[in-house]
């Protein structure tokens, strides 16, 4: 099993190997669609405090978990400029929708 790369640029390197999903990355995804449907359900639907309040508290745990996240992908990487390329994202999408 190797690892996708661009022979020209290291900052290219997958972090997954090709074709080998991990049950961590699809429990990121599953955070990522629900913080989405968390935030539309806040945004389109007229709720009452309580429920939003529970929907804030779990939002802000699962940003705390995507900045874990983003310093562990972050401290693995073998270049930090060229994980700051892209990686940006991921500390953009663990500040908490306030």
């Amino acid at each position: 099993m190797s690892l996708a790369t661009a022979p020209s640029d290291p900052s290219t390197q997958l972090l997954v190997p090709e074709g080998d999903v991990q049950p961590y990355q699809i429990f990121m995804l599953l955070l990522c669609v629900y913080s989405l449907m968390s935030l539309s359900a806040e945004t389109f639907f007229d709720m009452p405090t309580r429920e939003v309040a529970i929907l804030d508290a779990v939002d802000n745990l699962i940003c705390g978990i995507f900045l874990l996240d983003f310093f562990i992908n972050f401290g693995k990487s073998p270049s930090k400029l060229g994980f700051l390329k892209w990686g940006w994202i991921d500390l953009l999408s663990s500040i908490p929708v306030v």
